[in-house]
């Protein structure tokens, strides 16, 4: 019965694999990774925010109110990307299938496997 189990969530797992989500989700992953720009942008975002989390321990406020608008201009300029909104897009829905797939077997079997601990059942206020 076990092996069934397994077999099933292999067969379960190509079918995911092979869907037309999750292989348009392949494809504007490449696309977004490739363009330059776009993943210039992001690092930048991404550099940013660590100095702003810097500038958030050193209680400098002048300089966190500089940072979050250098931040905000550089969201705005990734987000009239196209390769980022048409990834942003293919991630969220390959996101919501298998949160929809998490919803069925945990319907079934009681059991969430989405919440990140050890079946805690959110007493730990996750």
């Amino acid at each position: 019965m076990y092996n069934n189990v397994l077999d099933i969530a292999r067969k379960l797992g190509k079918s995911i694999q092979n869907s037309e989500v999750f292989n348009d989700y392949l494809i504007k992953e490449e696309l977004f990774y490739n363009d330059k720009e776009a993943v210039s942008l992001q690092k930048d975002i991404e550099d940013k925010n660590i100095l702003q989390k810097k500038a958030i321990i050193d209680r400098d406020t002048e300089k966190i109110n500089v940072i979050k608008c250098e931040i905000d201009k550089l969201n705005n300029k990734l987000l009239e990307n196209t390769q980022y909104n048409d990834y942003t897009a293919a991630k969220d829905k390959v996101e919501k299938l298998m949160k929809n797939i998490d919803n069925i077997l945990e319907y079934f079997t009681g059991i969430s496997g989405g919440s990140g601990c050890d079946n805690c059942s959110g007493k730990c206020g996750k």
